[in-house]
């Protein structure tokens, strides 16, 4: 039991350690391959068959369909690096489901707290002492990442200690989504001591969220927060629901006016008019037109980086414009199926699940989720735990 236990702790820290720090690898595979071999040690110790989950066959199609259009890609030198992680990180998502004891799950969050933390610590710091983070971004960061840190800095976001603002602001966001869930839910018994420490924690986390200059997840976490509880059954968390209202909007605006760096942040939806959408209105024309052109099939996997040299920061419009309207369709009715699992799927951890899925979705309209791995991987493991719940629940009726 004990080394099962042993096992369970270290698959769920290196799935951990691959969300919060696996930029910093120089490539994911071995640290996957490593968590797939201990997922499945640990489902042979149960004796139980495999079985695979509706959404991960909705997901391995639509890999396949993103697979096989990447063989007229404009931008083929980028498609294996996408494809074969997103297949990879879709069957350890197929292991988490089939792990019988949902206490990896626990120790999962146990871990991206800390790593979290470690995320929102170092970006104060780096804000307050650049001298002090500087080293350990030289350290840990690869050359390109590393240039593209300081160059951030220097121009007002603050990445960390990662190589984006994006990636930086993804990280913290869900640092904020573990608090909240501790915080809020109403299978934690907390003292007033711990209150106060996680609403400090909560507190440094949106500052720190804002001084990386990412202002859609100031937003997106704040609703993702709401939604969360909101799906969970409306009638018996309406109070609860406005009690979390009232305690985050107090919280949100007065860490904004005590940060010096929140003009930065908002002077951006209303700058004098200037684009506030900080060119996307040009990548999405682009994208739209030539959608037009081959709207069935669309111009291949990852081509918008050929059009405009970046991705599209819509996932929707970018797989609608790469992959034409059949897999556009069919990625929604992914998405759709997910969500009435969301609404059936009342376990302990709920709400934190609904928050990464719900964060991820609305990311989705501003920011390139489906293509990097640090979140579309959180998003499967999510998926892999939801599965499982969902299962056992219907096993238990």
């Amino acid at each position: 039991m004990k080394s099962k236990n042993t096992l369970i702790i270290l698959f769920s820290f290196i799935l951990s350690f691959l969300v919060f720090f696996g930029y910093t690898m120089q490539s994911y595979f071995p640290a996957i391959t490593t968590a797939m071999i201990l997922g499945l040690f640990i489902i042979m110790k149960q004796k139980t068959k495999i079985s695979i989950n509706i959404q991960h066959f909705l997901w391995a199609l639509f890999a396949l369909a993103l697979a096989i259009e990447c063989l007229y890609s404009k931008a083929p030198s980028y498609t294996l690096s996408f494809i074969l992680p997103l297949f990879f990180s879709i069957i350890l998502s197929m292991i988490c489901a089939n792990i019988n004891n949902n206490k990896w799950f626990k120790y999962f969050m146990y871990a991206s707290a800390i790593f979290g933390f470690i995320h929102v610590s170092c970006t104060i710091i780096y804000q307050i002492r650049p001298e002090l983070i500087n080293p350990i971004c030289k350290a840990i960061l690869k050359p390109s990442d590393y240039a593209l840190n300081i160059y951030l800095m220097k121009y007002g976001g603050n990445p960390g200690i990662t190589g984006q603002t994006g990636i930086n602001g993804w990280l913290i966001s869900i640092f904020i989504g573990i608090l909240s869930y501790w915080l809020f839910s109403s299978n934690t018994n907390l003292t007033l001591t711990k209150k106060m420490l996680l609403t400090l924690l909560l507190i440094l986390s949106i500052i720190a969220l804002i001084l990386t200059n990412k202002r859609s997840f100031i937003i997106f976490s704040a609703t993702s927060i709401v939604l969360s509880y909101i799906l969970v059954n409306r009638r018996k968390n309406k109070q609860k629901v406005r009690t979390i209202i009232y305690y985050i909007l107090p919280i949100i605006i007065t860490t904004i006016i005590v940060s010096n760096n929140n003009f930065l942040v908002f002077d951006r939806f209303s700058d004098n008019g200037s684009d506030i959408t900080s060119g996307r209105y040009n990548i999405y024309s682009v994208m739209m037109t030539s959608f037009n052109e081959r709207p069935m099939f669309g111009i291949g996997t990852l081509s918008t980086i050929s059009l405009i040299n970046n991705l599209g920061h819509n996932i929707y419009l970018q797989v609608l414009c790469e992959n034409g309207l059949f897999v556009f369709l069919f990625f929604i009715y992914i998405i759709i199926n997910l969500l009435t699992k969301l609404k059936n799927n009342n376990d302990n951890y709920k709400k934190f699940s609904k928050y990464v899925i719900i964060l991820f979705l609305l990311y989705g309209l501003t920011g390139n989720p489906l293509y990097t791995i640090q979140c579309y991987l959180l998003l499967l493991i999510v998926i892999g735990y939801i599965c499982k719940s969902v299962k056992k629940r219907t096993y238990e009726k």
